[in-house]
């Protein structure tokens, strides 16, 4: 059931979902960055959420600068984490 809202909401997000995300945490992104960003959650959501994210990660590895990609990573093990019961 969860699934199903998260692929609703991931069908509705757009680019600026990904920068107010990324306000709310602090994170500057370029407007590259945020393409990576949305473009990896559009097309590999599932994975991102109930598989192991560090192959979504790993893709995309040298398009992010180091330091937000272990923002990144480190959010998702946290939401993950958070929602574990739901997921």
């Amino acid at each position: 059931m969860l699934k199903h809202y998260i692929e609703k909401y991931v069908k509705k997000m757009s680019i600026n979902d990904v920068y107010k995300f990324a306000e709310k945490n602090n994170i500057e992104l370029t407007d590259n960055e945020a393409n990576v960003i949305f473009d990896a959650i559009k097309e590999d959501w599932e994975t991102l959420v109930f598989g192991n994210h560090n192959i979504i990660l790993d893709k995309n590895k040298n398009k992010l600068n180091h330091e937000l990609y272990n923002k990144i990573n480190e959010l998702i093990i946290e939401y993950k984490n958070k929602y574990s019961e739901l997921l």
